[in-house]
């Protein structure tokens, strides 16, 4: 027998129910809503970050880029705003963007340089006189010397193993391709100064300190340091008057400037390094890509001996090595120097205004005012050396400092 119960006021329970579930339903909607009202301005607003960030970039690669611009808010009608860093870092250089709108914002930094010369390999300034060579020379580019015909010759028990592609040998130009003075007052001058803008002095810093490159740079000054047992990452500069790498410091992106720095044996890092006297880099060791070594005298330090940077054997460095002293006058070669020793591998841009020992493999270009070899008992002028020269290889993948006077393009490097 079926009974049918019947509750009092069933149909304004049954409406109440109907209507709290309808009410649910529209305040979804209106969360869903808004969500995606939200959603979309955020979007919105994260692409405008975008082309902002973009639209900095652009104007650090600009040449009319200025300082009055380097390093300050600007602000738009609509009330976005941008910053734009430019700074030398080493041989290169280094372009941060922050862009903001109201509680968003988006950074950007990395660093940059310009590309290797595909069709050169070598460049040595004509002095009228041929160069002896010793040991083997292999070329795969252009290699501009002041005459055509190489002479045999013996030097510290290696003597003459041949000639390969002699077709590439082109005539030396009268001088090297100059420096930019701008990059040559960056170098010599600009780096030795604080902006308190950009840069912020601290008394010590930890054994293991990462910094980013849209903060300001971390300056440790001091008259002398050994670096051991240290981890150091990115936007770290350190100044002082000499410098010792051990062969446990790990270095990344660091910047450091000093009169004398020694690199010891079996170090692995990336490193950028501005010094006023001399670089010595130890057998063995591996400075990763982009690495870069500048050695630069202004014309008040012209004085003293033959300075400049000298790498071990068996070291490999990739990016860029730059020697540079002003001219004493136009008959005197300025007395700096780059020496790569036997098994040295160099990736990139090698560059003196002076001498240049030049062996080991070399995969990029080189430059430099007079060939010399250097060995333990004599010094060899006019001479070359068991070399390998390959500017082909690696010239789309390789930045090198952005120095030269000519129509030269930054290119991204690194991106942090």
């Amino acid at each position: 027998m079926w009974y049918s119960i019947k509750l009092k006021g069933g149909a304004l329970y049954l409406s109440l129910i109907i209507g709290i579930v309808i009410s649910l339903f529209l305040g979804l909607l209106v969360v869903l809503a808004r969500y995606n009202h939200t959603s979309v301005l955020v979007s919105a607003i994260e692409q405008q970050l975008k082309y902002d960030l973009q639209s900095g970039i652009n104007m650090a690669l600009s040449p009319a880029f200025s300082q009055e611009q380097n390093n300050r808010w600007l602000i738009s009608d609509k009330g976005d705003s941008i910053k734009t860093k430019k700074i030398i870092w080493g041989a290169y250089q280094i372009i941060g963007v922050s862009s903001g709108r109201g509680k968003f914002s988006k950074h950007f930094s990395a660093l940059y340089g310009t590309a290797t010369k595909r069709d050169t390999a070598l460049v040595v300034e004509d002095n009228g006189r041929p160069i002896s060579v010793s040991g083997k020379i292999e070329m795969n580019g252009n290699c501009y010397l002041p005459s055509p015909d190489l002479r045999p010759a013996f030097i510290e028990g290696l003597s003459f193993n041949g000639i390969s592609n002699s077709g590439f040998i082109k005539s030396s130009p009268r001088h090297l391709p100059e420096l930019n003075q701008n990059f040559v007052q960056a170098v010599t001058e600009d780096v030795y100064q604080l902006n308190p803008n950009s840069d912020s002095i601290v008394s010590e810093l930890h054994d293991w300190t990462k910094l980013s490159f849209t903060s300001k740079t971390a300056v440790w000054q001091s008259t002398s340091l050994r670096l051991h047992n240290v981890h150091y990452d990115g936007n770290i500069k350190m100044m002082c008057d000499e410098v010792l790498l051990e062969k446990d410091a790990f270095l990344e992106d660091v910047l450091i400037i000093a009169d004398k720095v020694r690199i010891k044996e079996g170090f692995h890092g990336s490193v950028h390094i501005i010094a006023r006297d001399s670089i010595i880099v130890e057998d063995s060791c591996v400075l990763k890509y982009p690495s870069s070594l500048v050695v630069a005298k202004n014309k008040t330090s012209v004085e003293g001996g033959l300075k400049g940077i000298y790498i071990g054997k068996n070291s490999v460095i990739q990016g860029s090595l730059i020697c540079y002293a002003p001219d004493v006058n136009n008959n005197e070669v300025p007395r700096c120097f780059v020496k790569l020793n036997q098994g040295c591998e160099v990736y990139g841009l090698l560059y003196s205004s002076g001498y240049l020992h030049l062996q080991g493999k070399l995969f990029g270009n080189a430059y430099g005012k007079r060939l010399m070899v250097k060995s333990n008992s004599a010094t060899y002028e006019n001479h070359w050396i068991d070399t390998y020269v390959n500017p082909v290889k690696h010239s789309g993948s390789l930045m090198v400092a952005m120095c030269f006077n000519d129509n030269q393009k930054l290119t991204c490097c690194k991106s942090y």
